[in-house]
């Protein structure tokens, strides 16, 4: 189950540097480093299903040679958020690092959250967002 989690949001980070090309004939992005960035309970007993998640965006960005198109793809510390507190999920502390997240010129995407209650508050916020918990489709925004 570890393994098959693991490949799931692999695919979904490879799925979301693929958002980062540019269209065909475009020069632009030449050179630009940009963001995957992660937004998971990183504490407590949530811990151990959002491990698999953040090794496995680190796998693929690994695997992609850290390109997608032209450009160059990391996942910093920097853009990497724990939305628990005192060891459970929190809404608020989502809200507070989405928002830190989407003010980031430099973050094309975020992998998370793992919470629908903590997805609810963030999809307001415009990026773009892959989530396991993402549901039910009226919580997706693309």
């Amino acid at each position: 189950m570890k393994h098959r989690s693991l490949s799931v949001f692999a695919a979904s980070a490879i799925i979301a540097l693929g958002a980062c090309s540019t269209a065909p004939g475009s020069s632009g992005g030449a050179g630009r480093t940009v963001y995957i960035g992660i937004e998971l309970p990183q504490q407590g007993s949530e811990l151990a299903g959002a491990e698999p998640v953040i090794n496995g965006i680190q796998l693929a960005i690994k695997d992609a040679g850290n390109k997608a198109g032209p450009y160059t793809v990391e996942s910093p510390k920097s853009v990497n958020f724990d939305d628990a507190k005192d060891g459970k999920h929190d809404p608020n502390t989502g809200a507070q690092n989405m928002t830190a997240l989407v003010g980031n010129d430099q973050v094309v995407a975020v992998i998370g959250p793992l919470n629908s209650n903590v997805a609810a508050v963030q999809i307001r916020s415009r990026t773009r967002l892959v989530s396991s918990s993402a549901r039910p489709p009226t919580r997706t925004r693309g």
